[in-house]
C-alpha cells in the first residue's frame, strides 16, 4: 500500500494548525522549516519546543519527515494525505 493511499489519524487542533504551518511555508520555499522559524513566520502561540514535539508526533504518524540537516527539528510535508489534512484544515478556519 502506497504510504499516500493510508488512512492517517486524527489529529488535535494544534497539530491541525502546526502542520498547517508547515505545508505553507513548504509551498512559499519547497525547504524544510524549523519549530523556530514557525513561530517567528506565523505568530504561532506556542513555544518552539511544545512545536518540536508535535512535529515528532506528526512524523511518527507519517505526516511530516525531518530533514536531514543540521537543523534537526526542521521538517516538511511527507504525503499528499498531509497536504491534503492541512487544506481541510484551512477552509474550516
Amino acid at each position: 500500500m502506497n504510504t499516500d493511499d493510508a488512512i492517517l489519524p486524527e489529529l488535535t487542533r494544534r497539530q491541525e494548525e502546526i502542520l498547517s504551518c508547515i505545508v505553507r511555508a513548504y509551498t512559499d520555499s519547497p525547504e524544510p522549516i524549523s519549530s523556530k522559524a514557525l513561530v517567528e513566520k506565523f505568530n504561532l502561540p506556542f513555544s518552539s519546543a511544545t512545536i518540536r514535539n508535535e512535529m515528532v508526533v506528526l512524523d511518527e504518524l507519517d505526516y511530516i519527515t525531518s530533514a536531514h540537516t543540521p537543523l534537526r527539528d526542521a521538517s516538511r510535508p511527507k504525503t499528499a494525505i498531509a497536504i491534503s489534512s492541512a487544506a481541510d484544515h484551512e477552509r474550516r478556519n
